[in-house]
This record gives structure tokens, C-alpha cells and sequence, in this order.
């Protein structure tokens, strides 16, 4: 058990009190969402489980069946760490309880630690999410280029793509009430841009403003006419923030209103490619290709048929794709 110390009273655990800490964690993490501070307790409860594991097994003792549950609720807890860190809020957060055990939890014990996971996922979720968009921005800055090459100067559209982009750098620096500000801002100047709804929106549910949030959703639905359309839209916007989940629910969601809309498959390639699905990946993005073609999109065909080579390519080059994700 290395320098750790075990608890107290971690020796004396048998059998049938083994399996009653067993069966709580079971029950904590099946029903994770209003925990609150008992969040804390069942990471304590891991601990003297693994420890009592570990004692049990050097004396010999059959406890494979122990272990089996145990790792099925570690499982669990890996898909579901967005949700015990928004419940440990009740006592601090994480980081703080962690530093209030004393002992230290040890490395091994992983689940003390899963804040420095969960950001180190979300940031390897951003670069590739940016990699994967690369050739989008590249084809947007063209048409930006184009746009303002041939069409007048509009001083209102200058000044609200301006509140965009620092929007775009507040949330980037994690000021969400300074976005806020800047796409409301916007707003203003032209309420009838479904984009800026969206994301208010969800600025709005990053600030657990669920009201607020649903509203900005609604207006931006009805703005944009068509549901499947509006799912498309917001799953975009979720892929960029690096929230492959709630991309890929969307992506779901506008495949089933409408499976011959191209971009919504283009939402579902993205969101697969960064869990870790090539395979999928791929598929969604020939299907892409092929309606892109039917409808005589040039510019999304030729996006969908570049990553769809790209994410091939890094395959047969031994570059493995992303990893996949157990989050939520």
C-alpha cells in the first residue's frame, strides 16, 4: 500500500461490510446528481474500499467479485465526472477538499484528482476540435475577404461582428460576464440574429441561468424556422467550445428531425472524430459529402471530402485518432 496510511479501522473491514460500502457507492453513483456534499463522501468510501480490498487480498481471500463491482463503479464515476464536480461545489469544490485530507489522497487515487482530469480533457478537446476547423475558418476567412471586398461598408455589421469577436476573446479568457456583455451588445444591434441567441444561450447555462437560457433557445428557434436547422446551429457552437457531448446530442436530435440535412451530419462527424470514433467519424462525413452533393453545396462537399481525407490520411500514417472520451 506504499506510504500511505490506511484509515482507521480499514483492517478490521470483512466481507459483508465490504460489500454494504460497495453497494452504497453503487447507489451514490447511479443517483450522482444532487449528492451535493455526500460527493465527498463517497470518495472517502472509495478510499477505504480499495484499501480493504488490498488487506483482504493479502490474506488470501477470493475477492474478485468485490473488485468486479468496484470497477464497475469506477466506470461509472469516469463517465460522470462534469456532474460529481458541479456537486462537490457544496463543499468547496474538489481541490479544496482535497487539500483539507489528511493525509493526502495518493496519485493512485485517482478519483481525488478528477478536476486536474477533467481540465486537462477539455483542453486537449479544444485543440482538437480547432484542428478539426481549420479548414472552416480557412474557407470563412476567404469568404470574409470576398464579402468585404465586394459588398459596401455597413457600420452597423462592423460594429456588431466587433462585439463578436470580443465576445470570442472574453470566453477564451473565461470572463463569461464579460461575453455576455459583448453579445448582448450585439443583440442590440440586431435582435434578429439567431447566432447571437444561441450563444447567449449558452453563456447563459455556463451560469446554471436555466430560464434565461431556454428563452434565448426559444427565440433563436423561432428566428431560424426550422428546428432541425436551429440544432445544427447550436451543436456547432457546442463543438466549438470543445462540449463534443452536447454536439453530438444535437447532431442526433437534427439527424432524426431531418436525415438529409447535410450539415447536420457534419456535426455528428466533428463531435465523433474528437470521441475517438474514426470510424464513425468517416461515415458522417461521406454522408455529408454525398448530400452536400445532391444539393449542390460545392464549398460544404469540398469541407466535408478535405477532412474526411485528412482523418484517413493521419490513420494509415500511424497517427492515432483522438482518444475517446468516457465523460458524461
Amino acid at each position: 500500500m506504499g506510504d500511505y496510511v490506511a484509515k482507521e479501522g480499514t483492517e478490521a473491514i470483512e466481507g459483508p461490510e465490504l460489500r454494504s460500502m460497495l453497494r452504497s457507492c453503487e447507489l451514490a453513483v447511479a443517483n450522482s446528481k444532487g449528492l451535493g456534499a455526500g460527493a465527498l463522501d463517497l470518495l472517502r468510501t472509495l478510499d477505504r474500499v480499495t484499501e480493504a480490498l488490498e488487506v483482504l487480498r493479502d490474506r488470501g481471500m477470493d475477492v474478485r467479485s468485490e473488485e468486479t463491482r468496484l470497477e464497475g463503479i469506477q466506470n461509472i464515476l469516469r463517465r460522470k465526472i462534469s456532474l460529481l464536480l458541479k456537486e462537490l461545489r457544496a463543499v468547496g469544490g474538489l481541490a479544496s477538499a482535497r487539500k483539507r485530507e489528511d493525509p493526502p489522497p495518493p496519485e493512485r487515487y485517482w478519483w481525488w484528482y478528477l478536476d486536474l482530469v477533467h481540465s486537462k480533457r477539455q483542453r486537449a478537446r479544444l485543440q482538437r476540435y480547432l484542428r478539426v476547423a481549420a479548414i472552416g475558418v480557412a474557407l470563412v476567412t476567404i469568404a470574409v475577404f470576398a464579402y468585404r471586398r465586394f459588398v459596401p461598408y455597413d457600420p452597423i455589421l462592423a460594429a456588431k461582428m466587433e462585439h463578436f469577436s470580443l465576445a470570442e476573446r472574453h470566453v477564451e479568457g473565461g470572463d463569461i460576464s464579460a461575453a455576455l456583455a459583448e453579445y448582448e451588445a450585439a443583440r442590440a444591434l440586431d435582435p434578429g440574429d439567431p447566432d447571437i441567441l444561441i450563444w447567449l444561450g449558452i453563456l447563459y447555462e455556463w451560469q446554471e441561468r436555466s430560464r434565461e437560457a431556454q428563452e434565448a433557445f426559444a427565440e433563436a428557434e423561432r428566428l431560424v424556422g426550422d428546428r432541425a436547422e436551429f440544432l445544427v446551429m447550436r451543436g456547432f457552437s457546442y463543438g466549438q467550445l470543445g462540449d463534443v457531448e452536447k454536439a453530438l446530442a444535437d447532431g442526433q436530435d437534427a439527424v432524426a428531425l431531418n436525415p438529409d440535412l447535410a450539415q447536420a451530419h457534419l456535426v455528428l462527424a466533428g463531435a465523433y472524430e474528437v470521441r475517438g470514433d474514426a470510424r464513425r467519424a468517416l461515415e458522417e462525413l461521406e454522408i455529408t459529402a454525398q448530400l452536400a452533393q445532391k444539393d449542390g453545396n460545392d464549398s460544404l462537399y469540398v469541407i466535408a471530402k478535405t477532412r474526411q481525407a485528412m482523418l484517413m490520411q493521419s490513420s494509415v500514417a500511424g497517427m492515432a485518432p483522438p482518444e475517446p472520451t468516457v465523460e458524461r
